[in-house]
């Protein structure tokens, strides 16, 4: 079962995968005459675009990350419940 983290993280790939796929087909079906100024901006919103979604998929690690101590942290948690419940 793919933990919340990693479905996020899944979902942010593909949706950059179709964001490029679509900048490349709207760039194609531009038409010459918008010059280098409207290129120039096509350009600079794809790289914000790609700067957010990179900073999007960073989050989606850290909280995969998180999951996966505070599941390891309650792993050693319940082996020293037993530990001691052995003891007593």
């Amino acid at each position: 079962m793919l933990s919340r983290a990693s479905m996020m993280m899944t979902s942010l790939e593909t949706l950059k995968k179709s964001f490029a796929l679509y900048i490349k087909l709207f760039g194609e079906s531009v038409s010459m005459d918008i010059g280098t100024e409207g290129r120039s901006e096509i350009k600079e919103r794809v790289r914000l675009y790609n700067i957010e979604l990179e900073e999007r998929a960073k989050f989606g690690q850290q909280v995969q990350s998180m999951n996966e101590a505070w599941s390891r942290f309650n792993n050693s948690l319940d082996e020293l419940q037993k530990t001691l419940s052995k003891v007593n």
